[in-house]
């Protein structure tokens, strides 16, 4: 395995100059593999369950793997850079937003990222119509917001669009590339093959078995949602509603009984 990594071991460990070069080397190693470990490979294995979990309707789970797996690509990016992967004051909760942000003052080309879907994608002349387009900036907020812990339960509902996707795969591979990692088959080892197969099928930006020959899409296998949005659940409409008699005794006893997200404890204080 080799890797491109930027941290600066002298300003960390004391001494760390005075050590023989081999043993220099060594220490440099053992980090950058147990960053690739606990980070990459588990990065890679959750954008692959987000991207099936997309293409077969599932898009509230989809977001949940889809925020694990940035939040491990940005992580991994501070670690090979010398900042850090965790921070009690900045980086509580999962905060997509802020190890964005940071990643982005170490190097701005992750700012440019382009939002279009690879060329290569096949899409049917006649469902272009169907892709809305997404900012980069909307997209990191709906990941945030879509893919936190409070929403496992479905407080919030989700909004996505295949575009979400498409976003997804571009990021997933820049920052990939900018770490400078081993190709993202090495983490799929053991991984059966008929699951790579559906993973590579129309992801050009990860295909490793020279494919040139794509599906169209959308199709049964891989549709193209232009819009679905599940934003109103019922917890959101007793929060806007909370006045309601019924509604202040429904989050009385909902309070009690279960986590509600912050949000929501906030509002009823």
């Amino acid at each position: 395995m080799s890797f491109v990594y930027n941290f600066n071991l002298v300003q960390d460990i004391p001494h760390f100059e005075r050590l023989p070069d081999q043993i220099q080397e060594n220490i440099e190693m053992l980090i950058a593999n147990v960053v690739y470990e606990s980070f990459i490979i588990p990065g890679d294995q959750d954008y692959l369950t987000a991207r099936l979990l997309a293409q077969k309707g599932l898009f509230r789970a989809f977001y949940w793997a889809a925020a694990q797996s940035i939040e491990k690509y940005l992580k991994a990016f501070l670690l090979f850079n010398g900042g850090y992967a965790v921070d009690k004051h900045r980086y509580r909760g999962h905060p997509i937003r802020r190890l964005f942000d940071d990643a982005a003052n170490i190097n701005k080309a992750i700012i440019n990222i382009s939002m279009e879907p690879h060329p290569d994608i096949n899409i049917k002349q006649d469902h272009h119509y169907l892709l809305q387009s997404i900012s980069l900036e909307k997209f990191i907020d709906d990941i945030e917001a879509h893919g936190s812990p409070d929403n496992r339960y479905n407080s919030s509902g989700i909004e996505y669009s295949t575009h979400h996707l498409f976003a997804l795969d571009n990021i997933a591979y820049a920052i990939r590339r900018q770490i400078g990692v081993p190709s993202i088959e090495c983490s799929f080892k053991g991984v059966h093959a008929d699951l790579i197969a559906t993973f590579e099928n129309d992801n050009p930006l990860f295909c490793y078995s020279n494919n040139n020959s794509w599906s169209e899409i959308s199709s049964v296998i891989f549709p193209i949602i232009r819009s679905s949005s599940f934003f109103v659940t019922t917890l959101d409409y007793l929060i806007k509603n909370k006045n309601d008699t019924s509604h202040i005794k429904a989050l009385g006893w909902l309070d009690k009984k279960m986590k509600l997200p912050q949000r929501y404890i906030n509002v009823l204080k």
